[in-house]
């Protein structure tokens, strides 16, 4: 089960995250890197597997107007690199590359792109209640199978 973020953001602060894991054992497995935390629990045969977990976070309203002319902003060259790199389930290369090249063909700029992929996306994709659980995050899987659902909330 996902714990809320190990790293402060703008727009998210985690002031705690609480376990209850009766008759068990639990513990959070943490991906410094990305600042993710997964609660992991186990227990024994025969004990009812009851897991409760609570996060506590401060958030702030963050907001970015995307048709007002911006400044141009300094980023981190190791900030952007992460963000831009390829994970297992996040490939840059073959079907992946292809379609999101296929997809900002008509674009200019930076802005026109990531607006052109996040609207394909809107139209593309779907909520799918069969899928288990969110679907397996896999991206090259779902663009060879042309299955753009996920059992997501509405």
């Amino acid at each position: 089960m996902p714990a809320a973020l190990l790293q402060n953001t703008p727009y998210q602060r985690t002031l705690a995250n609480c376990f209850d894991c009766e008759g068990g054992t639990v513990r959070i497995v943490e991906n410094r890197i990305d600042g993710l935390g997964i609660v992991a629990a186990e227990f024994a045969t025969g004990v009812p597997p009851r897991l409760t977990v609570n996060s506590n976070v401060a958030t702030r309203d963050w907001s970015v107007n995307l048709s007002a002319p911006q400044t141009e902003q300094k980023v981190d060259a190791t900030e952007l690199q992460h963000c831009l790199r390829a994970t297992k389930l996040l490939p840059i290369d073959g079907i992946v590359k292809t379609t999101a090249t296929q997809i900002i063909a008509h674009c200019r700029t930076d802005l026109e792109k990531a607006r052109a992929i996040y609207d394909w996306i809107v139209e593309n994709t779907y909520r799918n209640p069969h899928t288990r659980g969110c679907g397996l995050g896999d991206i090259r899987f779902m663009l060879q199978s042309r299955d753009l659902g996920a059992n997501v909330p509405n």
